[in-house]
């Protein structure tokens, strides 16, 4: 996968567990660029 260099993100959560899925949540709502990756299904 390439590098994303025109919509760069402020934070990138890795696992998408209920603490990384709240983390991200956390970051959108303060208006940061999140992506979040996760291998099964989020908050699982």
């Amino acid at each position: 996968m390439a590098a994303n260099k025109a919509n760069p993100l402020d934070v990138l959560v890795i696992g998408g567990g209920a603490t990384g899925t709240g983390a991200a949540l956390e970051a959108v709502t303060r208006g940061l660029k999140v992506g979040l990756v996760e291998r099964e299904d989020f908050a699982s």
